[in-house]
């Protein structure tokens, strides 16, 4: 598979909710280990279908432990434990069946929408259920999970669940922030919209 250009703000797909992904076929697999690749020449710790033009329920994630050297830090959820050195990963339908009371405070960005950050609210730990079909050390897999998860792991999990229902981080800015980036998204918009004509 071809590299995968990232979508950005104005594309009409990143609005649109994904359909789940009824099969793990040769092509899907094929698709989760060209996300991967583009995530990393992105620089981007996350990336979900949409965002290349796919609206399928797939999300790819790497926060954490990358190239395998790093212990695991105290503090971890049980999820981020389990995953540490699985990611990056892909995972296909995830859902999040849980959410805390506690909320979080994050500095967001997107690889969708460049140059933008916002700080967003979110719950600090997510309940995740989802089939892995990716992950490092054991390349294509198949096994579905259901881990808590916290911390930086959780808010990426729940950024990227949010591009697959068609919401954007910056949906979630508060209303001072909206107005502060409000022009800035106008021109990427207009910009975007110009190359797709």
């Amino acid at each position: 598979m071809n590299d995968l250009r990232v979508t950005q703000f104005g594309n009409p797909v990143l609005r649109k909710v994904s359909v789940e992904v009824d099969e793990v076929t040769p092509q899907i697999y094929e698709l989760a280990e060209a996300m991967i690749k583009s995530m990393h020449d992105e620089n981007g710790i996350g990336l979900a279908g949409p965002q290349i033009g796919v609206n399928k329920r797939i999300i790819a994630v790497g926060v954490d432990n990358l190239d395998g050297s790093e212990p695991p830090p105290p503090g971890l959820s049980p999820g981020e434990m389990q995953l540490w050195n699985a990611q990056p990963m892909v995972l296909i339908n995830p859902k999040i069946i849980n959410f805390s009371e506690e909320l979080d405070v994050l500095e967001e960005g997107c690889l969708s929408i460049p140059g933008i950050n916002v700080d967003v609210v979110r719950p600090a730990e997510i309940e995740l259920e989802a089939t892995v079909i990716f992950e490092r050390g054991a390349g294509r897999v198949n096994r579905k999970i259901r881990m808590v998860f916290g911390n930086l792991l959780a808010t990426c999990f729940q950024h990227e669940i949010d591009h697959l229902d068609g919401i954007l981080f910056v949906d979630r800015a508060s209303n001072e922030d909206k107005k502060m980036i409000k022009k800035s998204l106008k021109k990427l918009e207009k910009s975007t919209l110009k190359r797709l004509r």
